[in-house]
């Protein structure tokens, strides 16, 4: 090659080979191409992980020993888009939008070669300087069928949330910007618990509790009710309506009575006045089994005494009867009942005995249901 001059002509093949010489020059000693040796490549980052606050997220990885510096990428507005590249192996991402989700991308570099890249999702915490503080002065009031919840106004809040626990979980109830609320259609002599939560915007504070429980039913008013409907000497019918014609009874399974709470008769009845009085249906998971069998007056009375007005009790008086406790005093009990007898099937009778007389008259206890 060292005989080549400039000016002179030379063959084709000369020149061809001339050209390939010049190229391999360029490629070994010019610019960098995309012909690099893999060897070059640096591998892809590991341990890529990411921590949060309400405004940034801070990525962290493994030192990459194939590497001389890093890329990071976010998505945002639909599209990758580059934040920076370092030579560490930490970068905070700031300005970002507190309980947020963002994606990430993290490529190794060496000179100009680059890996594959390491993807980690992360998630802004909720900005704590908006989260209201907890409800103060919670308190309640309650009549026989709701429950007012009543709290003190929260200058770092704009709403309320109430809660209640029922059939065994919390369940929502409102959420309203006043500072009380009536929660409404509950069963008399009950408690209930309740939670109110501070809101301001969505975030939400943690919850103020308080229990409460419902007032007893009116029951002399009730009652009084009760016998002007079913007065003492009346019928039990099924059109909810006392009669002073009653024929049609052969025995109970031909009786026209009232059907109440899947029963006839005397525990129809009883049910019924236990419903009027105690605000709620009968339930068995309600009912205490006692089974006193042929009891004294004074057995009885220690079990009986001092329950509420509208307590239903089944005896087993003629094979079975159940009754309504409508008072009940140290000398005595006053009982609510129809069906008294076969002979007067759904009667209504409304009598007073000594715990004695009412010993004899039932024979056995067999359970109550307050």
């Amino acid at each position: 090659m060292s005989n080549l001059s400039l000016g002179k002509n030379y063959s084709r093949k000369t020149t061809a080979i001339l050209m390939v010489f010049v190229t391999i020059i360029y490629i070994m000693f010019g610019a960098k191409t995309s012909f690099a040796a893999s060897s070059d490549k640096p591998t892809t980052v590991t341990g890529l992980k990411a921590s949060s606050s309400a405004s940034s997220v801070t990525l962290s990885w493994n030192k990459n020993s194939t590497a001389d510096s890093y890329e990071i990428d976010m998505y945002k507005n639909g599209k990758w888009t580059y934040v920076t590249k370092i030579s560490g192996t930490s970068y905070t991402v700031s300005g970002l939008s507190a309980n947020t989700s963002y994606d990430f991308k993290v490529f190794s570099f060496k000179g100009d070669q680059y890996s594959s890249s390491a993807s980690v999702k992360a998630k802004t915490s909720a900005d704590l300087s908006d989260k209201p503080t907890t409800v103060t002065g919670l308190k309640t009031s309650a009549s026989a069928s709701s429950v007012t919840l009543l709290w003190n106004k929260n200058s770092t809040a704009d709403s309320y949330e109430i809660d209640m626990y029922k059939d065994g979980k919390w369940i929502y109830v409102a959420k309203i910007p006043g500072t009380s609320y009536t929660v409404s259609g509950l069963s008399a002599d009950t408690s209930y618990d309740f939670k109110v939560f501070s809101f301001k915007g969505n975030q939400y504070s943690s919850s103020a509790s308080v229990k409460a429980k419902t007032a007893q039913s009116d029951v002399s008013e009730n009652l009084n009710r009760l016998l002007k409907e079913y007065p003492d000497g009346s019928h039990f019918t099924k059109n909810g309506k006392a009669c002073t014609t009653h024929s049609g009874c052969d025995y109970m399974g031909s009786c026209n009575c009232m059907n109440f709470n899947n029963a006839i008769q005397c525990v129809g009845f009883a049910k019924y006045v236990y419903y009027n009085l105690r605000g709620k249906k009968w339930s068995a998971a309600d009912q205490t089994t006692v089974n006193l069998y042929n009891p004294s007056g004074e057995a009885l009375k220690n079990v009986l005494l001092g329950k509420p007005s509208g307590t239903y009790i089944y005896t087993l008086y003629g094979g079975g009867h159940a009754l309504a406790v409508t008072n009940t005093t140290p000398e005595g009990i006053t009982v609510y009942e129809a069906n008294s007898s076969r002979y007067d099937l759904c009667g209504v009778r409304y009598t007073y005995y000594d715990w004695d007389s009412f010993a004899k008259r039932i024979g056995t206890l067999v359970s109550y249901t307050c």
